[in-house]
């Protein structure tokens, strides 16, 4: 039987540096293999050494230098062709930034080009409110993402990791390669009572349940102490050693269970992975605070006098003033 595929999607700058790790991996036994794409308004992320069929580079630009709105209408007229080239696979992933200016475009369109095909996928985002253009490309991803599922209706899930002072680039990048390999053994085909419509249905939880498509939130849960943290789970899909039973315990609306192969590590005996919208508010409500904080300050900053007065100084008519 062949190995089971996923695809993931690395867009943007954030998402490619993300993505690269798992481009020399052929999948462990119980894990699906990972098949890596990369999509970006420039190379500059990508490196030599990265075989071109992997990449997918928009033509004739360099860069959206953090304007979301740069490029936002070449990068929509070339969704269609990234996923011809980069065919998307039964589960598939897309991890990019939100507060940059290509990946934040590139990562909500190829989704919404996959939801609306009806292809079950979920995004990795990377948010960021160090600055104020980050700060304003974050909130704006997220409503777009929350805006594209509630148009399509279809749920938009994302996994929200926070760069910041107390969650720096190098914890950031761990948390989204131990998200990325827990979802290849949630989506491998090789965990015994779970198949590819349990794994379509937790993503896909408008199917099985009465919650309404909209922006919902992914957390992975090994411990109690996080699972105590989530509120009102909607969609649940768990991942347990073989001959026991779970500890953590949710009530969902719906949930499914898939029991690890003898081969596969039991370091971990239980994975959750867990969907929710009860905290999507206050997430939004957190960056736009920020924001909004960012505007008083460039509101109250005041206005500078030249410093060239133009009778007494008598600049040239090359601008000196000599």
């Amino acid at each position: 039987m062949a190995k089971t595929k996923i695809r993931l999607y690395g867009a943007g700058g954030a998402g490619i540096n993300q993505a690269k790790p798992f481009l020399s991996q052929s999948g462990s036994e119980g894990y699906a293999q990972i098949d890596v794409a990369l999509i970006d308004t420039s190379r500059s992320n990508i490196g030599e050494d990265v075989p071109a069929e992997r990449v997918y580079i928009l033509p004739n630009v360099d860069g959206s230098g953090k304007k979301r709105a740069e490029n936002h209408q070449e990068i929509a007229n070339t969704v269609k062709d990234v996923l011809v080239k980069q065919k998307p696979a039964e589960f598939n992933i897309v991890v990019y930034s939100a507060a940059g200016g290509s990946g934040s475009v590139y990562g909500p369109l190829l989704v919404r080009e996959l939801m609306a095909s009806g292809i079950p996928v979920l995004s990795i985002v990377i948010g960021n409110a160090t600055t104020a253009i980050e700060a304003k490309n974050t909130l704006n991803t997220l409503k777009s993402l929350d805006n594209i599922a509630r148009k399509l209706e279809v749920p938009a899930v994302v996994q929200y990791v926070q760069n910041s002072k107390e969650c720096p680039r190098r914890m950031v990048d761990q948390i989204i390669n131990q998200s990325i390999a827990a979802l290849a053994l949630l989506t491998s085909r090789e965990n015994e009572e779970l198949d590819t419509a349990d794994v379509a249905n937790w993503v896909r939880y408008h199917n099985v349940t009465d919650v309404p498509a909209q922006l919902a939130l992914l957390d992975i849960v090994v411990d109690e102490e996080t699972a105590g943290s989530i509120t009102d789970p909607v969609s649940v899909a768990s991942i347990i050693d073989a001959g026991t039973d779970a500890v953590i315990e949710f009530n969902p609306d719906y949930g499914c269970v898939g029991y690890k192969g003898e081969k596969v590590s039991a370091e971990t005996p239980e994975i959750h992975y867990v969907i929710s919208i009860h905290d999507v508010p206050e997430l939004y409500a957190t960056i736009s605070s920020k924001a909004g904080q960012y505007d008083e300050a460039k509101a109250a900053r005041p206005t500078q006098q030249k410093l060239v007065d133009e009778k007494r100084d008598n600049p040239t008519d090359s601008d000196l003033v000599l």
